[in-house]
């Protein structure tokens, strides 16, 4: 329960930043070039359309390089510390993953070993079942043999 919880709070604040993105950003067109500037104006003189992609053969990027805001005072190789949450917990999960897996395997053994020894025990108790059963028709046979013989005779 407390983890749906969570959860569903993590959920939120995440939404809650979004927003906060969204209105921090406002309005980037103002910021965008037109086409009514000195360089726009030269770059149509040189062939450029308004649209198609850069590069002599047309092979190049048809928009711009995106552009990745940070929110926080890390370094540049540093990721997301929302990211990295999602990478720990993902691992973690794999880790315990790997482990119920383990104990699986392991309890699966046991649970085979005690199988096989149970099935010996039962085995030898019919064997013993067995033997006594013959042991006592050869010793029936006999009796009955020597009735037989003394009858005959």
């Amino acid at each position: 329960m407390a983890e749906t919880t969570n959860k569903q709070s993590s959920d939120k604040e995440e939404e809650e930043e979004e927003e906060e993105e969204e209105d921090y950003m406002g309005d980037l067109s103002q910021f965008l070039p037109r086409e009514t500037t000195a360089p726009s104006k030269s770059s149509v003189k040189m062939g450029y359309t308004p649209g198609s992609t850069l590069g002599k053969e047309g092979s190049g990027l048809a928009e711009p390089v995106g552009l990745e805001i940070r929110w926080t005072r890390a370094g540049i190789g540093r990721e997301d510390s929302r990211k990295e949450k999602r990478k720990r917990e993902e691992e973690r999960m794999k880790w315990e993953r790997r482990k119920e897996k383990v104990l699986m395997k392991d309890f699966g053994c046991r649970h085979k070993e005690q199988w096989w020894s149970q099935r010996i025990v039962v085995n030898y108790h019919k064997a013993k079942a067995a033997l006594e059963q013959l042991e006592n028709k050869e010793v029936v046979a006999e009796a009955d043999k020597d009735e037989e013989d003394a009858k005959n005779e």
